[in-house]
């Protein structure tokens, strides 16, 4: 068995959720055991909290179980319930705990891996050493010292596996001493020191991620993207081919070892891999890097990481026809995202073209400049439809609840289709800024109780401001709010307009008492709603055009409300997974109490009737370059499609369809409904069917049912 195969078995056999003590999205983080921690010695109440923090993340490093396993080339992992929240020790003292409290640390970012593999964090502890001379401010020169002391964890972490690395030489044979010996060297070098290879800067980018992870406490639905892989590692890689150091094969080798260690941590949803785009300078960014995680993803067929490939009016026709190739795979990767479009929003924001230009998606989705900024972009999640069911309710609920909306108007006072409008625009605008407000106060304690003084050290700006990156250190600061449900409320709004203001087959009154019900009794009307009245996702202006305005109205809101980091508040069309369990009425548009909702931008489930090309024109019609935070769209079609001689080119023509008509994002499944009710009836079957679940992707099995379900509701396509 080559080495590759053997280090999947080891992936498939180890045991990962339960080592690291995450066992799913959907399931409690598993309770240490005897021996899993260890006393922390590093703890001084009276130092300032930040050099507590750095303390401890050395202190990790020094102390955990370090570990090889056979025939690994790229080395480390995280501790024995690394990723179980239960990381770190309690470090805030009873005085301090009666005005602070912990909270999660800043996540969803991407740290600057190129300053760690091109200057090491030795480099970096001598720009912070530089940055402190003559700086006399005790608050900028604590960050400065819990920055510089957080690096020398970095050190200790390669220390460690080089001398582990040299241990297991003397136990093995030639082959793999020899191996070790080497990896034992490339430790010593990194994340010391600069990379000055190819393997040395893989093993950086992983040693710091096993580094970031551990200093945001294990939390195990952060993301620490790679950012634009590609574009720092292409260099290192052009330089061992040209002196022979390196073969493509080797090459390939090495970054499939990378992709099983983020697999390894799947339970993450997988870190995300940007390839492709355009350079500062507005080129073609696509190189043999590009092409070969591709490859290594395509060969591997595992659930993580995933890829994102970022394309443009000048993206080569090979780099499309390789991206089909290995999404038609049925893997869910890599999802597609629009330079043309994603840069224009960002700009919008004040960033510089350059700068706009290396952009790189993370976590799912969501727009970021990586190593710059800080952006929080899941800190806000607006159920949409629920606004409307406040709107119709004057803020009461239509099923009453302890949340309620705003005072909007008895119905009875609703006595246009503008004014049901305008109430729901109220509504909007009273939960964007409640939940607003919410974060603010979760991000200003995030600042007196959870520095980040490591990620600190790898973002732009943050040494040179002497500041934490949670209170604001970096160049840009962001903060993402999500609006969801488009769809539904596009369509039930086409409901109202229709039924009750245009053609007034019933009142108003008479359809929210109908919804009261969930529809009870009242199935032949329903019908009416669902089949009678266009429906978002089929080309039809008399909706879509609706979608446009509370597409529009919703970004506008968010963009308006300043932001505490001297940044913005930043607006997002997407769902993740909040639409599955739906937490709204019964809806005008046919839409059962509890039912799911519409996924990203999506047709609402059933509603698209006109083919692809249709339910893409009227995603198309949104102006995306109003949503900075990103955007989503999923499509599935049945493999079918791709084993026809015109399949994979209808699906790039599709696609640039989608973006040259302003769509940001597009992600595939290509799995048919039969095989999707099957897996669900014999699981033991189908352990190896991946599906994108939304923005990562999955094993179909080991998704909750009501996740399963929401991929079977995609409308299958078949071209």
């Amino acid at each position: 068995m080559d080495r590759i195969n053997i280090l999947k078995e080891q992936y498939e056999t180890f045991g990962f959720r339960e080592f690291y003590g995450w066992p799913g999205w959907y399931l409690a983080p598993l309770a240490p055991e005897k021996g899993d921690y260890f006393h922390y010695e590093s703890i001084n109440f009276d130092e300032p909290i930040a050099i507590r923090r750095a303390k401890i993340l050395s202190e990790i490093m020094e102390k955990m179980k370090v570990f090889i396993k056979p025939e690994e080339l790229i080395v480390g992992h995280f501790m024995s319930k690394g990723l179980s929240h239960h990381l770190y020790p309690e470090y805030l003292s009873e005085t301090e705990r009666q005005t602070i409290h912990r909270v999660g640390p800043v996540n969803h970012v991407i740290a600057d891996y190129a300053k760690v593999i091109n200057r090491g964090y030795i480099g970096i502890k001598e720009e912070i050493q530089q940055r402190m001379a003559g700086e006399t401010d005790e608050q900028k020169l604590t960050f400065l010292r819990s920055a510089d002391l957080a690096c020398d964890a970095g050190i200790i972490l390669g220390q460690r596996y080089a001398e582990e690395a040299r241990r297991l030489a003397q136990e093995t044979d030639e082959r793999r001493r020899e191996e070790l010996l080497y990896i034992a060297d490339i430790c010593d070098r990194v994340p010391k020191y600069s990379a000055r290879n190819f393997h040395e800067a893989l093993q950086a980018v992983w040693f710091t991620q096993i580094l970031l992870v551990t200093e945001v406490a294990g939390c195990a639905v952060d993301a620490h993207t790679l950012g634009r892989f590609d574009q720092y590692m292409y260099p290192f890689y052009q330089r061992d081919l040209k002196a022979g150091r390196i073969t493509e094969a080797e090459a390939l080798e090495l970054i499939e070892c990378l992709f099983i260690k983020y697999c390894e941590k799947e339970v993450q949803g997988g870190e995300l891999f940007v390839i492709g785009g355009m350079t500062p300078d507005g080129k073609d960014a696509t190189n043999p890097i590009s092409y070969l995680c591709l490859e290594a993803f395509a060969n591997l067929k595992l659930p993580a990481p995933k890829l994102m490939a970022r394309v443009f009016s000048g993206t080569p026709p090979q780099f499309y026809e390789r991206c089909l190739e290995v999404i038609s795979t049925g893997l869910g990767s890599p999802a597609l995202y629009n330079d043309d479009v994603a840069i224009p929003a960002l700009m919008k924001l004040g960033i510089p073209l350059v700068e706009a230009r290396d952009y790189a998606p993370i976590g799912c989705y969501e727009l970021c400049l990586p190593g710059r900024e800080y952006g929080n972009p899941m800190a806000c999640h607006i159920n949409l439809p629920k606004c409307l069911e406040w709107a119709l309710s004057n803020g009461e609920g239509i099923i009453p609840q302890d949340t309620k909306g705003a005072p909007t108007g008895d119905i009875s006072t609703l006595n246009s289709f503008e004014s049901v409008l305008t109430a729901y625009k109220r509504q909007v605008e009273l939960q964007v800024s409640r939940q607003l407000q919410e974060v603010e106060a979760y991000e200003k304690m995030c600042a007196l109780s959870t520095p980040s003084p490591l990620l600190s050290s790898l973002m732009a700006d943050c040494i040179d401001n002497a500041t934490d990156i949670s209170a604001g250190g970096t160049r840009y600061n962001f903060r993402g709010c999500q609006g969801y449900g488009l769809a539904n409320v596009a369509d039930s709004l086409a409901v109202i307009k229709k039924f009750v203001y245009e053609e007034e087959e019933i009142s108003l009154a008479e359809l929210v008492g109908i919804l009261a019900t969930n529809f009870v009794d009242q199935e032949e009307i329903r019908q009416k709603f669902i089949h009678r009245i266009p429906k978002y996702g089929n080309d039809d202006d008399y909706v879509d055009s609706i979608a446009v305005k509370i597409a529009q109205h919703f970004c506008e809101t968010v963009s308006s409300i300043p932001l505490w980091r001297s940044g913005r508040n930043r607006p997002g069309l997407f769902s993740f997974l909040a639409n599955v369990w739906g937490g709204v009425s019964a809806l005008p548009d046919g839409t059962k109490q509890g039912e799911r909702l519409a996924q990203n931008m999506a047709a609402a489930p059933g509603a698209s009737r006109n083919g692809p090309t249709a339910e893409v024109k009227s995603v198309a019609k949104i102006d995306y370059t109003q949503a900075a935070n990103g955007t989503a769209f999923n499509l599935r079609f049945h493999p079918q499609v791709f084993k026809t001689e015109n399949g994979k080119p209808k699906i790039i023509r599709l696609a640039k369809t989608l973006f040259q008509m302003g769509g940001m994002h597009v992600q595939f499944n290509i799995v048919d409904q039969q095989t999707l009710r099957d897996a669900q009836k014999h699981p033991e079957k189908y352990r190896d069917l991946i599906v994108r679940v939304t923005g990562y992707s999955a094993r179909f099995v080991d998704e909750p049912v009501e996740i399963q379900n929401n991929i079977i509701a995609q409308a299958e396509y078949v071209c």
